[in-house]
């Protein structure tokens, strides 16, 4: 538990420092076609590679890594540092040579090692990385910079790797000064008010009460059974809780830290009791009052910097005409009311492309969208029909809405239905998923149907896109059984239904997302298919594959958008309804593409002379 504890505390203040140092080599090494190739198992190399070359490969990008992580040691944020030292200090108390290799875990094992080997959890790269040559790669480089961290040369467990020994004995001096200069921060030069406590609020120390309220026994008795692990044959005093030695009795230095740790328990014991009882949480959330004047920031955000916030945006040139233009695209708003009498808020996460707006906007237009559900109950309609990588919000962004968002806009939301979930919204949610109240999550129900929806919304009353809807009404031939295969040849049960312009791919079994489960539906345009193939890799004559376009965003390394390209990625199905599945897939490109040429012919047929420069 303690490590999880620490990884993910690294994870959630070390961004900025995990940005700077990885991802500009990740995005490189990802741009590489074809790929770089780090293998260096005899038993693993391909029978085109060049283990020389492999070897050389490996070694230069685990040095460039090692070079870009200590040159930013400047981007580590205090807090990081603290928990480095304070490691350094309890691990130094019970194995004072073993200080450097503590740190080195931390800060390697649990925090830095991780994004090298998944970049696509860390957010340091904008797709999945597809090539196993790559993905093997990152493995390796982080089994080069672990062992350095370690202090460790390669042995007979992994022999292919022992050529690396002569590099690790040349650098282990630098990432040792580096892991040396994390281990002798000082944490009294922390300043609490630099640490990021935006998530924090009255409720948060409310369970923070409550739970210690509960667990005040078992804390009380726990510095004791460590002091008897530490010191086992002299019996200690009560008056050991005080702030004073017993009398005549000399105290070994190394239980001063935990004569310490009892007397800050005793005073939390004594706060505890001076608080009283701690309160029914479950009704300081429904009925927590609303902020002044209807602001009031879940985060560190005043309402008086919320106001500020407002006023800026509105102060700036031509924000009026943005904001109509925002309105237009229909992105959020609000349409009649739920079955329940609730007010219902629209979001259709296709139509947003933070690529080519102005997220400062975006963020006061949600606001003042927002501002009429303020002081009653609503429920959130999110499509995410056709969601993909160019409509992702970024976590900063994400993260600077959570602070500006009034705590009644969250706290009133009493249904999150989520229609049409798909692969892509799945790898978001993954990412973003956590900074997500757990109230809202609780509150979240995936809908994969107009029925379903139309449960708690009258169809008359219904908002979402006709696009949309005709994704389910205008379906023309389903096609099962039919099983997906992913690169790793690993399979999931689908069913394929074609429409007029549309292919779908729906699993056939629900899929876990955030403790909830849904079934996903992939939507992909016809005008987006490349070609319709029979696999060449395999000799199986059910196996077919259909290549699509999809756009790849950029990002810059302060987040914003530099670009989208496009990427054809192949996906391979099989089923004993191959040839039909083509076929129809085939005959609506064919329709579609007819359909499009003869739309451009009556708008030439529509050309005067006078058109004619």
């Amino acid at each position: 538990m303690a490590t999880k504890l620490l990884a993910n505390y690294a994870r959630a203040h070390g961004q900025v420092f995990l940005q700077a140092a990885l991802r500009p080599i990740l995005k490189d090494l990802v741009s590489r076609h074809p790929p770089l190739t780090f293998e260096t198992d005899p038993s693993k190399i391909g029978p085109n590679e060049d283990p020389e070359v492999n070897l050389q490969n490996l070694q230069l990008v685990s040095v460039a890594f090692l070079n870009a992580i200590i040159s930013n040691q400047k981007n580590i944020p205090p807090s990081i540092s603290a928990v480095c030292a304070m490691i350094s200090r309890v691990v130094g108390e019970k194995f004072p040579d073993a200080t450097i290799t503590g740190v080195g875990g931390f800060i390697f094992l649990r925090f830095v090692c991780p994004a090298i080997i998944s970049p696509e959890s860390h957010e340091l790269v904008m797709q999945p990385i597809s090539s196993k040559d790559l993905r093997r790669g990152l493995v390796l480089i982080a089994k080069v910079i672990q062992n350095l961290a370690n202090n460790v040369l390669f042995g007979l467990k992994e022999s292919f790797m022992v050529g690396f020994n002569d590099l690790l004995k040349e650098n282990v001096a630098k990432l040792r000064g580096f892991l040396r200069d994390m281990a002798n921060y000082d944490p009294s030069s922390l300043d609490l008010a630099t640490v990021n406590l935006s998530r924090t609020d009255d409720l948060d120390v409310q369970r923070l009460h409550r739970h210690f309220a509960r667990h005040i026994d078992k804390i009380e008795r726990l510095p004791t059974s460590v002091i008897a692990g530490f010191y086992k044959q002299q019996s200690l005093p009560d008056t050991l809780t005080r702030n004073a030695s017993p009398q005549g009795a000399t105290l070994p230095r190394n239980l001063e830290p935990l004569l310490a740790a009892k007397q800050t328990i005793s005073q939390l014991s004594t706060l505890l009791a001076q608080m009283g009882p701690p309160p029914d949480i479950a009704n300081l959330e429904s009925n927590r009052s609303p902020g002044i004047s209807g602001v009031s920031g879940v985060g560190v955000l005043t309402n008086q910097q919320i106001l500020e916030f407002m006023i800026r945006i509105e102060s700036r040139p031509n924000s009026a005409k943005t904001v109509e233009l925002l309105k237009e695209a229909m992105i959020l708003f609000e349409g009649p009311v739920s079955k329940d009498n609730r007010p219902v808020m629209y979001y259709i996460a296709r139509r947003f492309v933070p690529e080519v707006l102005d997220m400062e906007i975006v963020l006061y237009h949600i606001l003042t969208t927002l501002r009429s559900v303020m002081k009653i109950q609503y429920e959130l309609v999110i499509d995410v029909s056709k969601f993909s990588a160019e409509n992702e919000w970024r976590i900063e962004w994400l993260e600077r809405l959570e602070t500006l968002l009034p705590y009644e806009v969250l706290n009133n939301c009493h249904k999150v239905f989520i229609y049409n979930c798909n692969s892509a919204m799945r790898k978001f949610i993954k990412k973003g998923w956590r900074l997500m109240s757990q109230r809202l999550v609780r509150r979240v129900v995936f809908v994969t149907s107009l029925s379903e929806l139309h449960e708690h919304i009258s169809p008359s009353d219904l908002r979402i896109p006709t696009s949309t809807v005709a994704l389910e009404t205008e379906i023309n031939a389903v096609f099962a059984p039919v099983t997906k295969v992913t690169q790793y040849r690993l399979t999931t049960p689908v069913i394929i239904k074609m429409s007029q312009e549309h292919f779908q791919v729906t699993t056939y079994k629900k899929q876990d997302i955030m403790g909830l489960s849904t079934t996903l539906n992939d939507v992909y345009h016809i005008s987006d298919v490349e070609d319709v193939i029979t696999s060449t890799s395999r000799s199986d004559d059910q196996e077919f594959v259909v290549r699509v376009a999809e756009k790849v965003v950029s990002q810059g390394l302060a987040g914003a958008g530099t670009g989208s390209n496009t990427l054809i990625t192949p996906i391979v199905f099989v089923s004993p309804k191959r040839d039909q599945i083509m076929n129809a897939i085939r005959t609506a490109k064919a329709r579609f593409q007819l359909t499009k040429n003869n739309s451009m012919v009556g708008d030439l047929s529509r050309l005067r002379p006078s058109d004619v420069p």
